[in-house]
């Protein structure tokens, strides 16, 4: 349990907003704890590591290495930053947050001003991204300039890691440095018994359109792809008393429309062997990577394999 959760810490403080994943993928080029044979960057920034395994179309296992953030926008005339999210950007998290500003210097801590009362407010539907501010605890734009702030640097929530009771554990971006983090801890388990080659691609800008996938290009047409990832659409629909409790009862099945059956049937029977509580998840729409890197392999078997998780 110490190596993954110390693994998930670690990856879980990287920044790695879309299209600034270079700090992950600077990680996993460097992570020696696995029996890598060849590791590789694209040019649109994902990241391949391909491990060792008997010949033939490897077995591809895929999580995205980037997560939710902002970047600067505009350093005002008071010192304090404007910033720009992309649209699924939920602003609710952030009032009275602190946050990560990521300059040359290296990161500066800023306090988020998103238009606080000392009312109470009905809702937070008037939360727009224009009223986001971010404060430094500097007055003036020379002062945030001398910082090392510019437009365009990345903008991430805290790094703080926290355990919870009931070994529950609390940090951004775990969508999905958990997928990462579970793929690299299985890397490290099969290591000498595989019976297939196993090839892992962490994908980029998925939080903004699954961009990272859409570029990645065989050289041989794969055997199978399994995508890890976090809760899915049809778990956000749920109310939050409902998805908690899958918290602790294993992995969720995604059983959508692109699945492959047969890898299905052979998960659940690879789950009752090692007595691996899973649970099932029925989908009606489509899962993101591993859909995009289905169509553009012609088809192939594919699966997406979900971390639960409370928000």
């Amino acid at each position: 349990m110490d190596k993954i959760v110390n693994l998930l810490e670690s990856l879980t403080k990287l920044p790695g907003i879309p299209g600034r994943e270079d700090a992950v993928a600077g990680f996993l080029m460097k992570y020696d704890g696995i029996d890598a044979e060849e590791r590789r960057m694209d040019y649109s920034g994902n990241t391949w590591i391909s491990c060792r395994g008997p010949s033939g179309p490897p077995v591809v296992l895929t999580a995205h290495i980037d997560e939710v953030g902002m970047k600067v926008k505009r350093i005002e005339d008071d010192g304090r930053l404007s910033v720009i999210g992309h649209e699924f950007m939920d602003l609710r998290t952030l009032a009275s947050e602190t946050v990560q500003v990521w300059t040359s210097a290296g990161p500066r801590t800023a306090f988020v001003y998103a238009g606080q009362q000392t009312t109470k407010p009905a809702d937070y539907a008037g939360l727009k991204p224009d009223i986001v501010r971010l404060d430094l605890g500097v007055v003036g734009k020379a002062a945030a300039e001398e910082l090392g702030v510019v437009p365009g640097n990345p903008v991430t929530y805290d790094p703080a890691f926290h355990k919870l009771g009931g070994d529950v554990y609390c940090a951004k971006a775990f969508d999905d440095r958990s997928g990462v983090a579970a793929i690299l801890r299985a890397l490290q388990l099969s290591a000498g018994r595989r019976k297939h080659r196993p090839l892992f691609i962490g994908t980029v800008q998925e939080e903004i359109g699954g961009h990272g996938a859409d570029s990645v290009n065989f050289d041989t047409k794969p055997g199978a792809i399994i995508n890890v990832d976090i809760c899915g659409g049809e778990v956000y629909s749920l109310p939050e008393p409902d998805r908690r409790p899958m918290l602790g009862k294993g992995p969720i099945l995604h059983d959508g429309p692109e699945v492959s059956q047969g890898m299905l049937r052979s998960l659940i029977e690879i789950a009752a062997a090692g007595e691996i509580p899973v649970q099932r998840g029925a989908a009606t729409g489509r899962g993101a990577d591993q859909s995009i890197l289905q169509k553009k392999c012609g088809g192939l078997p594919v699966f997406g394999i979900i971390l639960p998780m409370a928000f």
